[in-house]
């Protein structure tokens, strides 16, 4: 984000759209299947989708399962760290009330 190759995010689409549809009707296409990987492409596939008119299915290609299943580990490992992290801190919540409740027995409160 935020350099010169966004500019050309606009006029891109209408180029894929342009490209899926000129192969389409140059084929005589009866049907599509788009596979789409990335946000940019995939409003240019179903531009040409809308265009032509013709069925058409559009599968946008997620993340490796390896890389999601290492980012879902990942995940899991700081949510237990969390835990133990707040378990850590009602240990310490829970020694401070004991030193008072000392304390106010001492004074007689």
């Amino acid at each position: 984000m935020g350099h010169k190759g966004m500019h050309y995010s606009l006029p891109s689409r209408e180029l894929i759209a342009d490209t899926v549809e000129t192969v389409a009707e140059a084929h005589q296409l009866d049907g599509l299947i788009l596979l789409t990987a990335c946000d940019k492409i995939t409003p240019g596939m179903l531009m040409a989708a809308a265009r032509l008119n013709i069925p058409s299915m559009l599968i946008i290609v997620v993340a490796r399962l390896d890389k999601v299943m290492g980012e879902l580990e990942k995940f899991r490992e700081d949510r237990v760290l969390a835990k133990k992290k707040d378990d850590d801190q009602d240990e310490k919540l829970a020694a401070h009330e004991k030193r008072l409740l000392r304390v106010e027995s001492k004074v007689g409160v």
